[in-house]
């Protein structure tokens, strides 16, 4: 495969930044390509098709596969499979991890695939009822994506995002948009209390703990809280002698 466009996930930050990862890794698992050349057992790809990556296959017959969560496979390959990622100009991917680019559609755009779909599963697991409200915390590329797609559904979506470029985002896509400050915030003695507005479900992508407890406390009574990020916060700093 040659690489045409490959995102940065926030996973590919923490391993940088944080150390995660180890020296040499080459990372990038949000990507379109063209395919350079075929093994000789596949009839599905050719030479110079537009193609785009899908999720690593499972192996279906594992307790999640068959419980109908395949991305708790027990038996998954890591992200970038048996290869190193994307970030690269070509990388050797197993054949049954691509779909083709539909006609029309441009490699830039097919390179969102990935978040998108995980955007959508995060829509579903709220379990919606037709028009019910929404607050999607974080407009980051996952909550900006949800944010669409809840949009693009007829759901009230209102988000809550502290950078004022990402809250412009959130609002051109056709969002209400807040700053946490204007969240209501409860303490540990308010058990009964309900935010007002209070939403059917919030969909939280920051990962950040203060997001997270916030976003709680804006739910209906009965509501439901997606935790989708996977933000790791620095420990404590320990003081030295």
């Amino acid at each position: 495969m040659e690489v045409a466009y490959c995102g940065v996930c926030g996973s590919d930050l923490h391993l940088i930044v944080e150390g995660w990862g180890r020296p040499g890794d080459v990372l990038g698992h949000e990507w379109s390509g063209v395919v350079v050349e075929v093994g000789a057992g596949v009839v599905d790809l050719r030479p110079g098709q537009s193609v785009l990556v899908g999720d690593s296959p499972k192996c279906g017959e594992c307790e999640a596969c068959r419980a109908g969560r395949p991305s708790q496979c027990s038996a998954q390959e890591p992200m970038t499979g048996s290869f190193d990622g994307a970030f690269a100009t070509h990388v050797l991917t197993r054949a049954d991890r691509l779909m083709p680019v539909p006609d029309g559609l441009p490699l830039r755009t097919a390179a969102l695939a990935e978040p998108l779909a995980v955007a959508l599963h995060a829509v579903s697991r709220a379990e919606l009822a037709p028009e019910a409200s929404v607050l999607v915390s974080g407009a980051g590329p996952i909550g900006a994506l949800a944010a669409a797609v809840l949009v693009e559904r007829g759901h009230p979506v209102t988000v809550v995002e502290p950078a004022p470029v990402r809250r412009e985002l959130a609002r051109r896509l056709g969002a209400t948009v807040v700053e946490p400050a204007d969240l209501a915030a409860f303490d540990m003695t308010q058990v009964d209390a309900v935010a007002d507005p209070a939403y059917h479900a919030v969909i939280e992508t920051s990962g950040k703990r203060a997001a997270m407890e916030a976003g709680a406390q804006q739910l209906r009574r009965g509501g439901r809280l997606v935790l989708v990020g996977t933000g790791m916060e620095p420990p404590p700093s320990t003081p030295t002698a």
